[in-house]
């Protein structure tokens, strides 16, 4: 397996463990802290070896982006920085602007005559569009945020395991 390969692969997992973490947070809402400031602090570490892995540099993007991860990482774990409150409002402003972007997607599916893709991603669309402004407009849904964020998250990480995983097949009986 190629280097890049197995960092996707590596990436693709940690997706779907702090996927898992955050959807079941809801056991204790103190613990969103640490699992907070622990993924933040795992994916900037990951950064940081990916770069030095691929490029032999700690100064690129990937290095210094993961220097800053550590970093917030470190400061939400000791409660130098406050993420949780403002991890609420990104993360459903975030969902809801990947929901437009599928419907986007999907318009220009439409557009190429692709309609079985295209209804797929505009139902998919309009249903993260939907969660996001439920997220961001309904207080009491969200107390549920991180757990849909978790199972987001790992469906997401399945998804493209998944995809890492057929591609692969696919283009060994194509040749």
């Amino acid at each position: 397996m190629s280097k890049e390969k197995t960092i996707k692969l590596v990436q693709y997992i940690l997706m779907i463990v702090v996927g898992i973490l955050f959807a079941v947070s809801i056991v204790d809402e103190q613990i969103i802290k640490y699992f907070i400031g622990g993924a933040i602090l795992v994916y900037g570490l990951f950064l940081l070896i990916k770069s030095v892995y691929i490029t032999r540099s700690f100064v690129l993007l990937d290095g210094i982006s993961g220097a800053a991860l550590i970093a917030i990482g470190v400061a939400t774990l000791c409660d130098a920085l406050a993420l949780v409150q403002f991890g609420v409002i990104a993360i459903a402003v975030i969902i809801a602007a990947i929901g437009a972007l599928f419907i986007l997607e999907s318009i220009i599916k439409f557009m190429n005559h692709n309609n079985n893709l295209a209804v797929t991603e505009l139902v998919v669309g309009l249903i993260l569009l939907a969660l996001g402004l439920m997220l961001s407009l309904w207080a009491d849904f969200q107390k549920y945020l991180w757990v849909i964020f978790g199972v987001l998250l790992a469906v997401y990480g399945i998804y493209c395991l998944v995809l890492l995983l057929t591609k692969r097949r696919i283009v060994k009986k194509s040749k």
